[in-house]
Protein backbone atom coordinates (compact mmCIF):
# COMPACT_ATOMS: atom_id res chain seq x y z
CA UNK A 1 0.00 0.00 0.00
CA UNK A 2 1.27 3.47 -0.92
CA UNK A 3 -0.14 6.83 0.14
CA UNK A 4 1.32 10.04 -1.29
CA UNK A 5 0.94 13.37 0.50
CA UNK A 6 -0.67 16.37 -1.25
CA UNK A 7 2.59 18.30 -1.37
CA UNK A 8 4.28 15.48 -3.28
CA UNK A 9 1.37 15.29 -5.70
CA UNK A 10 1.78 19.00 -6.41
CA UNK A 11 5.51 18.55 -6.98
CA UNK A 12 4.76 15.62 -9.30
CA UNK A 13 2.27 17.59 -11.39
CA UNK A 14 4.59 20.59 -11.56
CA UNK A 15 7.24 18.18 -12.86
CA UNK A 16 9.72 19.14 -10.18
CA UNK A 17 12.65 16.90 -9.36
CA UNK A 18 11.31 14.31 -6.92
CA UNK A 19 12.69 10.94 -5.89
CA UNK A 20 12.09 8.07 -8.30
CA UNK A 21 10.61 6.05 -5.42
CA UNK A 22 7.74 8.57 -5.22
CA UNK A 23 7.25 8.54 -8.97
CA UNK A 24 7.13 4.73 -8.96
CA UNK A 25 4.59 4.77 -6.11
CA UNK A 26 2.37 7.20 -8.02
CA UNK A 27 2.54 5.22 -11.25
CA UNK A 28 1.72 1.88 -9.56
CA UNK A 29 -1.98 2.62 -9.11
CA UNK A 30 -2.72 -0.97 -8.09
CA UNK A 31 -1.06 -0.23 -4.72
CA UNK A 32 -1.84 3.49 -4.51
CA UNK A 33 -4.40 4.96 -2.14
CA UNK A 34 -5.42 8.61 -2.26
CA UNK A 35 -7.14 10.22 0.73
CA UNK A 36 -10.07 12.34 -0.45
CA UNK A 37 -8.59 15.37 1.33
CA UNK A 38 -5.60 15.15 -1.05
CA UNK A 39 -7.94 15.50 -4.03
CA UNK A 40 -9.32 18.67 -2.47
CA UNK A 41 -5.93 20.11 -1.50
CA UNK A 42 -4.29 19.51 -4.89
CA UNK A 43 -7.31 20.86 -6.77
CA UNK A 44 -7.38 23.94 -4.53
CA UNK A 45 -3.65 24.55 -5.07
CA UNK A 46 -3.97 24.66 -8.86
CA UNK A 47 -7.13 26.75 -8.71
CA UNK A 48 -5.25 29.27 -6.54
CA UNK A 49 -2.89 29.91 -9.46
CA UNK A 50 -5.80 30.01 -11.94
CA UNK A 51 -4.95 26.76 -13.70
CA UNK A 52 -8.33 25.03 -13.94
CA UNK A 53 -7.13 22.61 -16.62
CA UNK A 54 -4.23 21.35 -14.47
CA UNK A 55 -6.52 21.22 -11.42
CA UNK A 56 -9.02 18.99 -13.21
CA UNK A 57 -6.33 16.84 -14.86
CA UNK A 58 -4.60 16.28 -11.51
CA UNK A 59 -7.82 15.09 -9.87
CA UNK A 60 -8.60 12.83 -12.82
CA UNK A 61 -5.17 11.20 -12.57
CA UNK A 62 -5.38 10.86 -8.80
CA UNK A 63 -8.78 9.18 -9.07
CA UNK A 64 -7.13 6.41 -11.09
CA UNK A 65 -6.00 5.03 -7.73
CA UNK A 66 -8.19 3.89 -4.85
CA UNK A 67 -9.71 6.94 -3.18
CA UNK A 68 -10.07 6.74 0.60
CA UNK A 69 -12.92 8.64 2.17
CA UNK A 70 -12.39 9.12 5.89
CA UNK A 71 -14.93 10.36 8.35
CA UNK A 72 -13.99 11.74 11.73
CA UNK A 73 -15.99 11.89 14.90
Amino acid sequence: MNIVDSSLWVEYFLEHDIDSVIIDAIKDTSKLYVPSICLYEVHKKFLSVNDIEKANLAVDIMQGATVIIAFGR
